[in-house]
């Protein structure tokens, strides 16, 4: 695409009917190409395996020096296996994406899997039971 063309389409981008015969071709050519695309990404994955899951870990190294690598409720140092970082606004993002917890490592604070599980379970049984524990916790970070 050309600048000619590529000024045209951040024009028209953002008019409702472009977007919307946009999403349209989106979902169209999802649902056409749905299976060969996860058999290529499936067949990646299987061909890189070791390197992708050695490339994660050398990644959650570097978060654990950025959030840090100790549970911030018992302060018990459980290292790259038994440490998940919680996102402290509730927002819901994909466990995959690492890239997301760099992008936004200010919004995660570290804790063991107990912690975390409990923090979850508070937050199923009442929306007000998880505010005070978030407030809590933001007071001991």
């Amino acid at each position: 695409m050309g600048a000619k063309e590529r000024r045209w389409y951040n024009k028209v981008k953002g008019i409702p009917e472009f977007k919307k015969k946009q999403k349209e071709r989106n979902k169209t050519h999802y649902a056409k190409n749905k299976k060969a695309d996860n058999d290529k990404s499936k067949a990646y994955y299987n061909s890189h395996k070791e390197e992708l899951k050695l490339k994660k870990r050398e990644l959650k190294v570097k978060l654990l020096k950025l959030i840090g690598d100790k549970c911030i409720i018992c302060h018990k140092p459980k290292g790259i296996i038994f440490l998940t970082f919680h996102e402290i606004h509730g927002k819901t993002h994909s466990n995959n994406n690492l890239n997301y917890y760099f992008k936004h490592y200010k919004d995660f604070i570290p804790l063991c899997l107990v912690h975390h599980r409990a923090i979850h379970e508070i937050a199923k049984l009442n929306e007000n039971n998880f505010k005070l524990v978030m407030e809590l916790i933001h007071q001991l970070k």
